[in-house]
């Protein structure tokens, strides 16, 4: 079966696109035939989801757009054994309905870019190298930012906060209380434009630096500075 699906793709796809002449055109219809008369009987869902993922891909880049969307409709996700987010954005996006696809387009990045581990990630894997954490971390935050009109998700906040606690953390770590300091201030103003929840979340930060819970933020937790951003959250 999977012999067969790689030569039916390989036919539809060596024509690099829309079919543009006769022979392209027979290359499409001989791919069609072969991946319609695999018998489906027996298959697992991922068998079945790899003869879809081909047939779909033909009849997107073959504008028979009818048809894809009736693949789309088959490969909707049960098992998780197909990107079924990035179908539908190429879907949209060969069909010319920008405004589709762009909906689609955030849609995964908010999944992916807001996604857990993801953010944590840097902080976990290099806990030994906090300047690397750091600068890791800021090139997140860069990016969260260049994709910001389109992150409606209310985890962007959250997000960000995380990876600013997480550079106030590795600056107190290498003991510079003044870059520490300066990504707390910055929390103290994301939970003020982001309303209760976010101070809620804040203030259990506030809290957890206070009570010696990570002994790195004695370094800044009785200094002036931190009991003034302190008193600003409040």
């Amino acid at each position: 079966m999977k012999i067969l699906v790689k030569y039916a793709t390989a036919k539809w796809s060596s024509a690099y696109g829309n079919p543009k002449n006769e022979t392209h055109k027979k290359l499409f219809r001989e791919a069609e035939d072969i991946l319609l008369s695999i018998n489906r009987n027996g298959l697992t869902r991922k068998e079945h989801d790899f003869i879809l993922n081909s047939l779909w891909g033909l009849y997107i880049w073959d504008k028979q757009f009818d048809k894809a969307e009736k693949i789309l409709d088959e490969l909707k996700p049960i098992e998780n054994s197909f990107d079924f987010d990035g179908a539908e954005f190429w879907y949209y996006t060969h069909k010319g309905d920008t405004e589709k696809a762009k909906e689609k387009y955030y849609s995964i990045l908010n999944k992916n870019l807001l996604f857990e581990p993801l953010i944590a990630g840097h902080y976990h894997f290099y806990y030994d190298e906090p300047e690397k954490v750091i600068d890791l971390n800021n090139k997140f935050l860069k990016v969260l930012e260049i994709f910001a009109d389109g992150l409606k998700d209310n985890r962007k906040p959250s997000a960000v906060s995380v990876l600013l606690e997480s550079n106030a953390f590795a600056y107190a770590r290498l003991g510079k209380k003044d870059e520490a300091l300066a990504e707390i201030e910055k929390l103290i103003d994301i939970a003020g434009k982001a309303g209760e929840s976010r101070q809620s979340w804040l203030e259990s930060f506030i809290k957890l630096a206070n009570c010696g819970e990570r002994k790195e933020y004695d370094l800044i937790k009785d200094t002036p500075e931190f009991i003034k951003l302190t008193e600003k959250l409040k």
